[in-house]
């Protein structure tokens, strides 16, 4: 605000703190800097300037400080006019402290809490039947010193009451109740969980003891459908009352003579007529039963008309010859974890797989465990027959482990405990030392977390080892999961090895079988130190391709792979029990050494090894080569003699780095790709050919004949190039400019002109290069060494 526009008022000014010696301080080196500054560009202002306008600049510049300064000008008018005694005043009242307490909207509070605390409303009964479960807790554990408390009344239930004509919901239990005290303290304080202070009350002797409640809250998730509630509760120390609350500031307290409990709790929730009436329906609380407290350890029953119970009945089929008495049981599951594993039968187990998966099928395997210690944790991991549909996918579920703490459910889908290459698992996890968050929905990161997944995860791989001991089932689950376990291979590096022995594959070698990386170790011949693997399309592509000829005369086996996760395996698992994983269309192939090197030619007398043979062919090959390179231009980084091929011409291969023709295919068959990182990743092209084929030593004869290599060696190179492409694995980029070639060399051959089939064409005669190619094969030329 400019200087001008301020207002001097000396009532406001005594009102205002004025400045201490610290703020006066800091304002005047900051005039200070700021009036240097303005002087510094006045003085380059007033080499070019007349004085008057240097003189101007000055003051525009202290008016312009002094407005900018944080400090309001009517303090420093303050202090000035102030008396000594009303200063000493201000001193007296400056070293004052007051404490006030924190004042709340409760009803704002209460809206905040609970509808940003919890994702969605269904979780309301788990809250409330949580709370009803550490009820019976606490008289169980009573009971144990005091067998009086259960003569008023011997049950241990929950009974969950729809009433639609009222618009009311009632959860009851028949557990230790609430004292008036307890009623106040216990639901008139937020954050005061009765639960937490009952079990820090309790002494050694109650080390068994296992309760949900501890953060106070979470009977208030009651108000995400209820606009009233009230409790009723009846203790063995006092007299009935109701607790009755609407989320205001106040809430009430009177006796209750209307309904007597022998003993227990009741809330009844008034449900919000517009927006919660569907909660209730009776197949809609049994299914929240079914999600949230299925395994209670108390029995929950459904108490509604005959109608109603009937129709949820109707929902389970081993429910149907029930007689309904009092009230329809919801929670019949049986937590099979539990119990010790020697005591469950393989009936049991499927019937629970069932219930969990929602699976028609049986499974395929289970592993039951239990981990006891500084961490405790019990769980049960099920191998599913078939892959859920589209496991991997981005957007679905990704995740099948529940997590349950205290028997309770917390969360469908457990991404910290488990990793993602072990998404087909189903099971169910539960422990009593996980951290939750305040809504009891998500657990947080700690160290117990990891140390579960830990155990999760090494158990699975425990898991698959055991089915890998019976050839014929692992086969059906790794025909149906062999990715999941590829995939584990190229992310976890801590159980690489481990998942490794899990791989299976055909070789060149084992017909029908499929055969581990171990297995293959044990064949290798002698002198043999890689595990050579070849990666393609189809099963045929790769046990038919170029780069199997020399292996193939060696009688050296190799894996075949055809699953695009293999290209990812290859590059991530480089060794495997101290032998390095070779792609054998890779450039630097190392083959193994032949036991006794064979005489491949004798000249006056002296015998040739057959490494010296393919130095004299690299020799001899070299202006070949280099005239085929300036053919090929940049397409090809070099071209080089080959000792990998015996029977076709020649074969494309790709360097060490970078990606192979396989691994292009699939990055280019990305709907998403990234078009540089395609052409950044792409490995260079080297061109090997074979020097014992008739096509290339007539190439060869026909290029050294030649100064210039003219149109139609140029044009046999080229196919000889794409062909060689194609059988590399690889796509031709104009695949019409090969087609084109081949089509003038057919015509060429067939003495068929060009423009024969346009009408009213010049009859025309072979140009002179044609002429020459017949005259070169009636002669016994290049062209006769192909034919």
């Amino acid at each position: 605000m400019p200087i001008w526009e301020r207002q001097l008022d000396k009532q406001s000014a005594i009102d205002r703190s004025a400045p201490n010696s610290v703020e006066c301080e800091a304002i005047s080196q900051q005039l200070c800097l700021r009036w240097m500054r303005r002087f510094a560009l006045a003085n380059r202002v007033v080499l070019s300037h007349a004085p008057a306008i240097w003189l101007a600049e000055l003051i525009v510049g202290v008016l312009e400080i002094i407005a900018s300064i944080d400090f309001p000008l009517h303090c420093s008018f303050s202090r000035a006019t102030m008396s000594d005694q009303e200063a000493t005043t201000d001193d007296a009242t400056e070293q004052k402290v007051e404490t006030f307490a924190f004042q709340a909207d409760t009803r704002q509070l209460l809206n905040v809490l609970v509808n940003a605390l919890y994702p969605t409303k269904d979780v309301f009964l788990r809250e409330l039947v949580s709370n009803a479960s550490d009820a019976l807790d606490k008289l169980r554990y009573k009971s144990l010193t005091q067998p009086s408390v259960l003569e008023t009344n011997a049950e241990m239930c929950i009974r969950i009451v729809p009433n639609k004509a009222d618009a009311t919901l009632a959860i009851m239990d028949t557990g230790v109740g609430m004292t008036k005290d307890e009623l106040v303290n216990n639901l008139g304080r937020i954050a005061y969980s009765g639960t937490r202070a009952f079990m820090g009350a309790l002494k050694d002797g109650a080390a068994d003891m296992v309760m949900a409640g501890e953060f106070g809250v979470g009977f208030y998730s009651a108000f995400l459908v209820a606009d009233r509630v009230e409790v009723v509760s009846k203790s063995n120390d006092d007299e009935q009352y109701v607790w009755e609350w609407s989320g205001g500031e106040s809430f009430t307290i009177r006796a209750w003579n209307e309904e007597t409990l022998k003993r227990g709790t009741k809330v009844i929730l008034h449900m919000k007529r517009q927006q919660c009436v569907e909660y209730l329906e009776p197949h809609v609380i049994e299914a929240m039963v079914r999600k949230y407290c299925e395994f209670t350890a108390y029995p929950i029953k459904l108490c509604c008309d005959e109608e109603g119970m009937r129709s949820v009945m109707d929902c389970e089929e081993w429910r149907r010859d029930e007689e309904v008495v009092d009230g329809v049981v919801l929670n019949r599951m049986e937590p099979l974890w539990m119990r010790s594993a020697e005591d469950i039968s393989s009936e049991e187990y499927g019937k629970f797989y069932k219930w969990l998966s929602c699976d028609s099928e049986d499974h395929m395997a289970v592993k039951h465990f239990s981990v006891e210690g500084e961490l405790s944790f019990r769980a049960l991991l099920f191998v599913p027959r078939r892959p859920p549909a589209a496991y991997f996918a981005r957007n679905g579920r990704r995740h099948n482990i529940r997590l349950y703490v205290k028997r309770v459910l917390v969360t469908e889908e457990c991404e910290s405990l488990i990793p993602d290459y072990l998404n087909f698992l189903i099971g169910v996890v539960d422990s009593e030392d996980l951290p939750l968050n305040l809504s009891r929905e998500a657990i947080r990161e700690s160290s117990v977390v990891r140390a579960i997944g830990k155990h999760l995860v090494r158990k699975s791989i425990e898991l698959m080892q055991e089915m890998a001991e019976d050839a014929q089932a692992y086969s059906a689950f790794y025909g149906n999961f062999q990715r999941s376990i590829k995939l584990g291979v190229y992310e976890d590096r801590g159980h690489r090895q481990k998942l490794a022995n899990l791989l299976r594959y055909y070789s060149s070698k084992s017909g029908d079988e499929m055969i581990g990386l171990r297995e293959y170790v044990c064949r290798m011949k002698e002198g043999q130190s890689d595990i050579y693997c070849m990666i393609g399309e189809s099963m045929a592509s790769v046990s038919d391709s170029v780069f199997m000829e020399g292996l193939k005369k060696r009688d050296v086996e190799v894996l075949l792979m055809v699953d695009p996760m293999d290209e990812y395996v290859v590059n991530a698992m480089t060794e495997y029990l101290g032998k390095s994983l070779v792609c054998v269309s890779r450039l630097d192939l190392q083959l193994p050494e032949e036991k006794v090197e064979a005489v491949v030619a004798e000249e006056e007398g002296k015998t040739t090894t057959q490494g010296e043979w393919m130095e004299c062919v690299v020799a001899d090959f070299e202006s070949t080569c280099g005239k085929m390179k300036e053919i090929l231009g940049e397409r090809v980084e070099s071209v080089r003699v080959s000792s990998r091929l015996t029977t076709s011409p020649c074969c494309v291969v790709t360097s060490t780095f970078g990606w192979s023709a396989n691994m292009q295919r699939i990055g280019k068959a990305q709907a998403l790709r990234n078009p540089h990182s395609l052409r950044n990743n792409s490995a260079k092209k080297h061109l090997e050919i074979n020097a014992n084929d008739s096509i290339i030593i007539g190439l060869k004869k026909m290029l050294s004949t030649e100064g210039m290599p003219n149109k139609i060696s140029r044009d046999m190179l080229e196919i000889l190039y794409n062909t060689a492409l194609l059988d590399s694995g690889f796509v031709l980029e104009e695949p019409k400019t090969h087609t084109n070639t081949i089509h003038a060399l057919i015509r060429m051959f067939l003495e068929i002109p060009e423009c024969e089939s346009v009408k009213d064409a010049e009859q025309v005669t072979a140009d002179s290069d044609e002429a020459a190619l017949v005259q070169a094969g009636d002669d016994g030329g290049a062209m006769g060494e192909v034919g």
